[in-house]
């Protein structure tokens, strides 16, 4: 319906930026210009790396990554302007409540934001995707994951918050280094959160054992498949099977380079060479004692 098209996520968080944007150089050129400048470049770019950090955590690097201009550049992406959007609303939408009377409304509204934001940000962070990351649902079952821990990052957030409100007014320049501080460790602490529960949450993170397995399990395939192709290039059974023997004696689990490339003949062919490895599985499988898996392989082998 043409007429809802505005309300749509993309062109409803233009209008809301515009308009605020607009009211306040109205009200104020000389703030406008100043905030203009502030929360189109500085700001932006300092959440834009902040989430950089996150991710670099969440896929499993303990460093920090390397400072490159595209951790600054604020415009390459749009979560940290979402979690800037929802920070801003819960915000006003507190200071509305109080100014109307609507103390006990505003209490539960303000404790609730506080308490998930953390859990917005690992939200955006796995998706990046708003309407899941203000999702109750979604952010109790993140907290719910994580468990003690995402309590104790609150706590310290509160703790830490309150040692900050206290020290701005003896300190303007330490209170602001103790904030930024914090938003560091939050961050890297929620990417070192969600990098551990990485099974629960669906997420694949490029630096985790799974990833690194696999990527081997790709390689041992590729050199498996690499001496097959050349046991087929073989004349004679017998040579052939012994290309194969040769490499499955440098492998660390030879039963199981055993069992792949007999899964892979049979389902190949179902000739001599089928049955001379299978002749050659079967005596691998009895010096190791599995006479019972030997016996099987045997009488595969003479239904062949």
């Amino acid at each position: 319906m043409p007429l809802l098209y505005p309300l749509k996520l993309s062109p409803l968080f233009i209008i809301i930026i515009s308009t605020f944007t607009i009211w306040l150089a109205l009200v104020n050129i000389v703030i406008f210009l100043l905030g203009l400048l502030l929360f189109t470049t500085f700001i932006p770019a300092l959440a834009k790396y902040l989430f950089v950090i996150l991710d670099h955590t969440a896929n499993g690097f303990a460093e920090p990554p390397q400072l490159e201009l595209k951790c600054f550049q604020p415009y390459s992406e749009w979560r940290h302007f979402k979690l800037m959007l929802t920070l801003a609303i819960c915000f006003y939408s507190v200071d509305w409540l109080l100014l109307h009377q609507f103390n006990v409304i505003a209490t539960i509204v303000g404790g609730y934001s506080l308490v998930v934001v953390p859990a917005i940000i690992g939200l955006l962070t796995m998706g990046d995707h708003i309407l899941i990351a203000l999702n109750p649902l979604a952010q109790i079952k993140f907290i719910k994951t994580i468990g003690l821990q995402y309590w104790l990052m609150f706590i310290t957030i509160a703790v830490i918050g309150v040692i900050i409100v206290d020290t701005f007014k003896s300190n303007k320049f330490i209170a602001i280094f103790i904030c930024l501080y914090t938003a560091v460790l939050v961050f890297h602490w929620l990417g070192k959160l969600i990098y551990q529960q990485r099974v629960i949450f669906d997420y694949h993170p490029r630096n985790s054992p799974e990833r690194k397995k696999a990527k081997l399990d790709a390689e041992l395939d590729n050199q498996r498949e690499h001496h097959l192709y050349r046991a087929y290039r073989e004349a004679e059974a017998e040579r052939a099977i012994k290309v194969i023997v040769d490499y499955i004696a440098k492998e660390p689990d030879q039963l199981a380079a055993y069992q792949w490339f007999y899964q892979e003949l049979k389902l190949r062919d179902k000739n001599k060479l089928t049955k001379a490895f299978g002749v050659a599985y079967a005596s691998a499988l009895k010096l190791q004692g599995k006479t019972a898996r030997a016996e099987m392989i045997t009488e595969q082998i003479q239904s062949l």
